[in-house]
């Protein structure tokens, strides 16, 4: 038997859903049962090439964009007890006349590079648009205008392989704001055709010709069937049969903008300014209903039950700011690890002071988080930041894991989602939040098996693109996908300055003054700036013998 197959997504919306930290994989055929009956689906078509031709190609009709919202899915027990969220997917329809079969594509021609960036509004005045029919028509042409150029202008200037022209949280322009809200987006760029273990850039796929020669993820892009590499997001966790994860799923709007460019090999003759499509999508119903809680017959589901009521109950209580921690008087303490249904307490037991939604006596958030569904009845259970503090910072000893500031509490009593917030070394707390071990083989990010940071390693303190820790621009910088969630990373110059000259620590390598950082602290590209001999920085940029 093959080894079971790991799919990523991101776990939920809000201004920074691209982020590393908030990526959770899941196993594929739990994850692809889940879709086999949707409980909605939507797809619009979109201008789109033929891209077995060299750039620019011709129109060609039967490119689409689909939204399907699946099913509640179980989350592993590793992550939290007993709990789902409800995954969304884009996937991508391709005309049959450029696909070998309906998951792999006919060859691309080495002149292409395609992007997708994608936008996500949870303005209900959008959906009805959108769901009313309104498409593109929703966006103002001064808006569909500026986008266009935002994501063209840039074209194959911001690093020597990466041709998409804007990146990942970069915000959609002034001018579509009003009709479509303030997003940020997630950057599908193909950034490097990674191993499958590079799950974070899987999900976060552009394509090109090499891209959709890889059997395996080209049908991410192509296909608008499930596969194990598409795009989806969830809805956090919520205990299973929750209305308020579909409602969640139902009411996004997507916008997705493709664009058809050309790639780093294409002839000069032949490149012009890239064109932009664009599909907006939703759900097409205001509410999508949650299926039907499965029946009990048995007096043991019938206990099960009755506990499951038990916590929804008490689940309700937590919406104060201030943790639960009475324990009735009459409630004995669990001798056992078990609580709940049977009428123990976990309050002073060996096991741990939290009741978990199972009824599983524990102390860490698993088992403690109000977001978990901890049963305070039979318990402690500490509650979710709504002010970005935490532990012995926050009023309430609140935690973290599931805030809207990010899922990791700093030594200070802070949350972020950032290596000074979630690093271990930093003194990260992990009875408050996540936390991210410093890595110990040189592999960051999705790369590792730990998920572990760059920052504070012996490899060097940033994370590339490809998860591998460095301290070099090719691991260090912006315009070379630095992942900024697993260690440092360095800014492009804006100003000439570099290195410790520069107020931000800049460096030159991508900036308009030239790629070397003199020994004053200066970009340039002749031998005072990039000889080595004149004492040239490499850490800042490239430098020569």
């Amino acid at each position: 038997m093959g080894a079971a197959i790991s799919s990523p997504y991101y776990l939920t919306d809000g201004q920074f859903f691209m982020n590393g930290s908030n990526i959770v994989t899941g196993d594929w055929t739990n994850l692809s049962t889940a879709f086999v009956n949707p409980v909605a689906t939507h797809a619009t078509p979109i201008t789109g090439y033929d891209w077995t031709k060299p750039f620019p190609g011709s129109a060609l009709s039967g490119h689409t964009v689909n939204l399907t919202i699946a099913h509640e899915m179980h989350i592993s027990a590793d992550v939290v007890e007993d709990s789902t969220t409800v995954l969304s997917s884009l996937t991508f329809g391709t005309p049959a006349s450029i696909m070998a079969d309906s998951s792999q594509p006919k060859a691309m021609d080495q002149s292409w590079y395609v992007c997708r960036h994608v936008f996500i509004s949870t303005d209900p005045a959008v959906k009805q648009k959108v769901d009313g029919g309104a498409g593109t028509s929703l966006l103002p042409a001064a808006c569909q205008t500026d986008l266009k150029t935002s994501l063209t202008q840039d074209w194959g200037t911001l690093d020597a392989t990466y041709m998409c022209g804007a990146l990942g949280f970069d915000s959609i322009p002034a001018s579509c704001v009003d009709s479509f809200g303030f997003s940020r987006q997630d950057v599908m760029c193909m950034c490097l055709l990674l191993s499958l273990l590079t799950h974070i850039l899987i999900l976060s796929t552009a394509f090109d010709s090499t891209f959709l020669a890889n059997t395996t993820i080209a049908s991410a892009q192509v296909s608008s069937l499930q596969k194990p590499y598409s795009w989806r997001i969830g809805t956090q966790y919520h205990e299973p049969g929750s209305a308020k994860a579909y409602e969640m799923a139902a009411n996004r709007t997507y916008l997705v903008a493709t664009v058809w460019g050309y790639s780093s090999t294409a002839s000069s003759s032949i490149r012009k300014t890239p064109e932009v499509s664009f599909g907006i999508l939703s759900s097409g119903a205001a509410y999508v209903p949650p299926p039907p809680v499965p029946n009990t017959t048995t007096s043991a589901s019938s206990t099960s039950t009755a506990s499951s009521t038990v916590s929804k109950s008490t689940a309700s209580t937590t919406s104060s700011s201030k943790p639960t921690t009475t324990t009735p008087a009459a409630l004995p303490t669990s001798t056992d690890g078990k609580c709940g249904a049977n009428g123990a307490t976990c309050k002073g037991s060996t096991f741990g002071n939290c009741c978990s939604v199972k009824g599983n006596c524990g102390s860490t958030l698993a088992f403690c988080g109000v977001s978990n569904l901890c049963q305070p009845g039979f318990g402690t259970c500490t509650p979710v930041s709504t002010d970005g503090k935490c532990g012995s910072a926050s009023s309430t000893g609140a935690m973290c894991l599931g805030s809207t500031f990010g899922n990791c509490c700093s030594v200070k009593g802070n949350c972020g989602s950032t290596p000074a917030f979630c690093g271990t070394t930093n003194l990260c707390q992990p009875g408050f939040g996540t936390c991210t071990p410093v890595s110990t083989d040189g592999k960051c990010g999705s790369a590792s098996s730990t998920g572990a940071m760059c920052l504070g390693s012996t490899f060097g303190n940033c994370c590339s693109v490809k998860g591998n820790c460095g301290s070099t621009p090719a691991f260090c910088g912006t315009t070379n996908l630095c992942q900024p969630g697993f260690g440092t990373c360095t800014p492009v110059s804006t100003d000439g300055k570099c290195g410790s000259a520069s107020t931000v620590g800049a460096m030159c390598l991508g900036s308009s003054f030239g790629d070397c950082c003199s020994v004053k602290g200066n970009c340039g590209t002749t031998a005072a700036f990039c000889s080595t001999a004149n004492l040239c920085q490499p850490s800042f940029g490239t430098c020569t013998a």
